[in-house]
């Protein structure tokens, strides 16, 4: 019998609560080391506008990405949730981030920007580049927009939360690629 999305995301949620803060790390490092040697595969070096994610419950930490990303002079962004969409905003420091939206930690106002590549969290994500996230919709109706369409869009997940095919809806929208530790998926 076929998982729902409820069961996939309890499912997936429940093992990512499970690791502890020094295996998260360590994981979003691979993920992180992973990104750095497919690149190329992924998005052009003459991007500038990435953004990132706040993490909540053990999902790959997107912050050490964000590092990495500053020392390479790129436009570091975090999204803001407004109006059930996400607006995206230059992020220069963690420290500028205060909690907003269920206490993720979200960027200051200070004009939004469009990115050119999106890290995307999710619950589980399918080879195939569709992603399960928490069910409110943010990054599906963020990525379903016109401007989003040259948008370059990478899931970040660990290999437990990958899935040969997950159930679909007709407003979940297939990312670019998807990378885990020891793997890119690309659609």
């Amino acid at each position: 019998m076929k998982q729902t999305k409820a069961e996939i995301r309890k499912e997936i949620l429940k093992k990512r609560q499970a690791l502890a803060p020094n295996e998260v790390e360590e994981l979003s490092r691979k993920v992180l080391q992973n990104l750095i040697s497919q690149s190329e595969k992924v998005f052009p070096k003459s991007v500038q506008k990435i953004a990132f994610y706040s993490p909540i419950w053990g999902e790959v930490d997107a912050r050490i990405f964000f590092e990495y990303f500053r020392k390479q002079q790129k436009t570091c962004l975090f999204p803001k949730a407004t109006d059930e969409k996400l607006e995206f905003f230059t992020v220069n420091s963690l420290s500028d981030l205060s909690p907003g939206f269920k206490g993720i930690l979200e960027p200051k106002a200070q004009g939004p920007l469009f990115p050119e590549v999106l890290f995307v969290p999710g619950l589980a994500f399918g080879q195939n580049c569709f992603r399960i996230g928490y069910g409110k919709g943010f990054y599906d109706k963020t990525l379903s927009k016109k401007e989003a369409s040259s948008l370059i869009t990478i899931g970040l997940a660990y290999e437990f939360q990958m899935f040969p095919k997950l159930p679909q809806d007709p407003t979940d929208v297939q990312l670019h690629a998807v990378l885990s530790e020891k793997n890119l998926y690309l659609r």
